[in-house]
């Protein structure tokens, strides 16, 4: 939401307004500009990593409290929790 100072296209107005219009205060005065619009592109290999890791993350949710508890013991005294140690093992094949 835009905050205003004044009457609205004034000068010390800022902010965006439904998501269309942002108004802002720069180094060479106040501005209004089109709100950008950020588009979101993943690589193949992005993505793939993407993959691993959500696979890695379900396969820790799957071990038995057991096996979670072996892995936060293994991993005390490191600066990594249980459950990222498991990942990263998981990730790089250990």
């Amino acid at each position: 939401m835009a905050r205003v100072l004044g009457p609205l296209f004034s000068i010390t107005a800022w902010g965006t307004i439904g998501d269309a219009i942002t108004f802002s205060r720069r180094r060479g005065g106040p501005t209004v500009t089109i709100k950008p619009v950020h588009k979101i592109t993943y690589t193949a290999e992005q993505l793939a990593q993407r993959a691993n890791f959500a696979e890695a993350v379900s396969s820790w949710s799957a071990l038995p409290p057991a096996s979670q508890v072996r892995w936060i013991a293994y991993a005390d005294g490191t600066r990594l929790s249980g459950k990222l140690m498991y990942i990263q093992n998981y990730l790089l094949g250990g």
